[in-house]
C-alpha cells in the first residue's frame, strides 16, 4: 500500500507530539520526587497527563495541588473541567 507524502508527514509530526509529551512528563515526574511538596511540579505533572487524555490520574495530581494551595483558581478551573468531561461521558 503507497501512502501519500502528507499522510507520512502528518503521521512523523503526531510521532513527534507524542514523544516531546512523554519526555515532558518524565521530566516533570524527576522533579516531583525531588520536590513533592511544590505545587508547580504537580500542576505541571497534572496538565502533562492532561494533555495525553490520562484524565484520572490528572485529576489526582491536581487534588494534590489543592491540598498545597487551596486558592489556585487555574487548578480549579482544570480541575472542573475534568469534572465536566466525566460527567458528560457518564450521560446515557
Amino acid at each position: 500500500m503507497i501512502v501519500s507524502k502528507r499522510v507520512q508527514l502528518m503521521l512523523m509530526a503526531l510521532n513527534l507530539l507524542i514523544w516531546v509529551s512523554i519526555k515532558k512528563h518524565w521530566n516533570v515526574s524527576i522533579k516531583l520526587k525531588l520536590s513533592p511538596n511544590r505545587s508547580e511540579a504537580w500542576y505541571n505533572e497534572g496538565s502533562t497527563l492532561l494533555k495525553l487524555g490520562r484524565y484520572q490520574e490528572a485529576l489526582e495530581c491536581y487534588n494534590k495541588v489543592l491540598e498545597l494551595d487551596k486558592n489556585d483558581y487555574t487548578t480549579w478551573y482544570n480541575k472542573g473541567n475534568i469534572l465536566k468531561e466525566f460527567a458528560n461521558t457518564k450521560k446515557p
